[in-house]
């Protein structure tokens, strides 16, 4: 068997499969020997399971792949509803819904269905759950016309329980604050005085992102230089040793 194979190769140790039906379908599921999954329920779109932590706590996960035809997916998502009815344990859904819940999370294509949008929102009130930080490239090429969201069958999703892989950069936002300080606009004009070569789209998008570097340049030479004054200021406060002209230590007599 195929997949069989790509288990072993990736060193899983133990498995579930829902067969396909015919050549459409198919659903598999592989994991460690270190993790204790027990499986609840599966069908063609979904394996639910309830894992087991060293402490003894359990928590759920639901591995899912949504209906893809639209007269299936309310049912679908009425179904999932009524599976922990009787649990407050964490639970967990990841895999693709085939639903989106806003337009931006496509590029291209008809417009989403806003019925089947509700669909999903609704669970997810019900069920008290929350849409995960997703980190990474939100949208990938699917085919010659149409951009889909990450979170789908053709793209692989790590969820991360234990905080980042590596550490995230902070996103530039501008500051209005720095419009008290008179030599912010120096520093807007200087990086965008500058000539910049390609289309008026091109040279704009190169001025943005010369104003960002300069700004964050100028923002950490400033503020942490009134930081560090103000540091010394309240040490020679509090210290009665040093002098409060120069910030020098008195010599004992």
């Amino acid at each position: 068997m195929k997949f069989e194979k790509i288990r072993r190769n990736l060193k899983f140790e133990c498995s579930f499969y829902v067969e396909p039906v015919g050549s459409a379908g198919g659903l598999a599921l592989w994991w460690d020997g270190e993790t204790q999954i027990q499986i609840l329920h599966a069908d063609s779109n979904v394996i639910d399971t309830s894992i087991s932590l060293k402490d003894g706590k359990i928590w759920f996960c639901s591995f899912i792949y949504g209906p893809s035809y639209r007269e299936r997916k309310e049912a679908f998502w009425e179904g999932m509803r009524n599976m922990r009815t009787e649990s407050d344990a964490p639970w967990c859904i990841m895999g693709d819904s085939n639903i989106i819940l806003r337009q931006e999370e496509k590029i291209g294509g008809n417009m989403y269905d806003l019925n089947q949008a509700s669909w999903l929102s609704h669970f997810m009130e019900d069920a008290g759950l929350l849409e995960m930080h997703l980190q990474g490239d939100m949208f990938h090429r699917a085919d010659g016309f149409i951009e889909t969201s990450i979170g789908s069958d053709h793209y692989p999703i790590i969820c991360n329980f234990y905080g980042s892989f590596r550490k995230r950069k902070r996103d530039f936002k501008f500051e209005s604050k720095w419009l008290l300080e008179d030599d912010c606009k120096l520093v807007v004009l200087e990086a965008c005085c500058n000539q910049s070569r390609g289309s008026d789209n091109a040279g704009l998008c190169r001025k943005l992102k010369r104003t960002k570097f300069k700004l964050q340049k100028w923002c950490k030479e400033k503020y942490e230089s009134k930081k560090n004054k103000g540091t010394v200021s309240k040490r020679n406060s509090r210290d009665p040793t040093l002098s409060p002209d120069k910030g020098i230590k008195r010599r004992s007599e």
